[in-house]
């Protein structure tokens, strides 16, 4: 919960504007799941991983549009369950500083991995990675040299799946390894 709190304090402040509606799309559209899932269990699987649970957002109020939107995706929450979990877990241990050090950095690289965001202002006609829409929001930014960041952006853009992929790699690597050696220091 407090990295989803954090990820909107970024936000806020990059936009300078405060969230103004919380969606609870899975609550909106639970009865839809249900039936669908009990037709057709793969589709709904398929639809429910692609939908996001919760939206967090900034709605205009004279034209009734999406300012931004963070996007709680079933494969974020889940993550940040599993490392919520992983996390009280380890610090029953009582690991040493210089591991919480790697967990407390593996785990902002994880999360990094799965968080999404919609700027309308900016670039994205759906949530897209989080990374994505930062690089995109300087490409689209006026007051910057814009042929340079497209540049970029176009040379990079390609590889967003497999970064967004290496990162939870690397980051779980490093979570497995850092849980590990606080096991073996106990010994």
């Amino acid at each position: 919960m407090i990295i989803i709190l954090l990820e909107i304090v970024l936000v806020v402040v990059a936009t300078f504007s405060l969230p103004n509606q919380v969606d609870f799309v899975l609550i909106q559209y639970f009865r839809l799941y249900v039936d669908l899932f009990f037709t057709n269990p793969l589709t709904a699987m398929g639809l429910l991983m692609h939908k996001p649970l919760v939206i967090i957002q900034k709605i205009d109020a004279q034209t009734s549009t999406q300012i931004w939107g963070v996007y709680i995706m079933p494969l974020s929450a889940m993550v940040l369950v599993a490392l919520s979990v992983f996390v009280a877990r380890l610090g029953k241990m009582s690991p040493p500083l210089n591991i919480w050090i790697k967990i407390i950095s593996a785990s902002s690289l994880l999360c990094l991995s799965v968080f999404y965001l919609r700027v309308q202002a900016c670039c994205s006609e759906n949530p897209a990675w989080l990374l994505d829409v930062m690089m995109l929001s300087r490409v689209f930014n006026p007051l910057l040299n814009s042929d340079y960041w497209q540049d970029i952006y176009l040379l990079i853009s390609p590889w967003f799946n497999a970064m967004q992929i290496s990162l939870a790699a690397i980051s779980l690597i490093v979570l497995y390894l850092s849980f590990n050696a606080c096991k073996d220091a106990r010994h």
